[in-house]
């Protein structure tokens, strides 16, 4: 079963994570990217919360404070 799903602009980190591991980016329209994938966004968001990329870029956002 295909899925489509729709993340708005602002979760652009989600975004990409979905494209880096396998979801088809069919379009953005809206403020939304639109991606087709086997696997429902609700599996996409709890891999996507638990994933070592979310944890670093969390901390590199907090370093960052430092130097700017």
């Amino acid at each position: 079963m295909e899925f489509k799903i729709a993340v708005h602009k602002r979760e652009m980190h989600f975004a990409a994570y979905i494209k880096a591991n396998g979801g088809e980016l069919i379009g953005y329209k809206d403020n939304m990217f639109q991606f087709l994938s086997d696997t429902p966004e609700v599996d996409w968001r709890v891999k996507h919360a638990s994933s070592d990329a979310l944890r670093v870029d969390q901390e590199l956002l907090v370093l960052r404070r430092f130097v700017v």
